[in-house]
């Protein structure tokens, strides 16, 4: 019988998004993996053969992660409420899971795409098409229709994101009272005039 790994790659992965959160995405490499773990180098190398498919790797983690939860939320029947709870959830997620959140901030861009493994791109590229599909039918809801896909990336993308950066950039938690504020200003932003 194996035994159990004693470092799984989703506490390999934990570290690396430490790793991002403390040093940045500059920071990240599978020797400063194997160093913050502790894990065995082979270990870490098995999983992670590459800096580009750990990057990889780490990117697709928190996205799938972080779409579990919004994905629902804008599928809602209300498109307005859909847009403000979405934008709640951007920093109550963010408060959460502060290092995966500073993964996101760094956008995709930040991790070396076109290095990946392919799985990993084309899993990456799902979740941006299931995200704008998202987006596009909360928008189609939206009344009046013109701009309404600008209305919903504003409210649930750019304004909670904004604040979660101003936050974790002065490396403090996200106060409760602001989750108030976002969802007052995506209701003002998605609600007909």
């Amino acid at each position: 019988m194996p035994r159990p790994a004693m470092y799984d790659t989703d506490l390999l992965l934990d570290t690396a998004a430490r790793i991002v959160a403390s040093a940045g995405v500059g920071g990240l490499s599978v020797k400063a993996v194997v160093r913050v773990s502790g894990a065995p180098s082979g270990s870490v190398y098995h999983r992670f053969p590459t800096g580009a498919a750990l990057n990889g790797a780490l990117w697709v983690r928190t996205l799938e992660r972080f779409h579990a939860g919004l994905l629902p939320l804008l599928a809602a029947d209300d498109a307005v409420e859909a847009c403000v709870d979405a934008a709640r959830y951007v920093l109550t997620w963010s408060r959460a899971h502060p290092d995966e959140a500073h993964v996101l901030l760094a956008g995709p861009a930040a991790y070396l795409p076109d290095r990946w493994t392919a799985d990993q791109t084309a899993r990456n590229a799902e979740l941006g098409s299931a995200l704008r599909a998202a987006i596009g039918n909360v928008a189609r809801r939206l009344e009046p229709a013109e701009h309404a896909s600008d209305k919903v990336v504003i409210a649930v993308i750019d304004l909670p994101y904004a604040i979660v950066r101003r936050y974790l950039d002065a490396n403090t938690e996200i106060p409760h009272h602001v989750e108030q504020l976002v969802a007052t200003s995506a209701r003002a932003i998605v609600t007909p005039p």
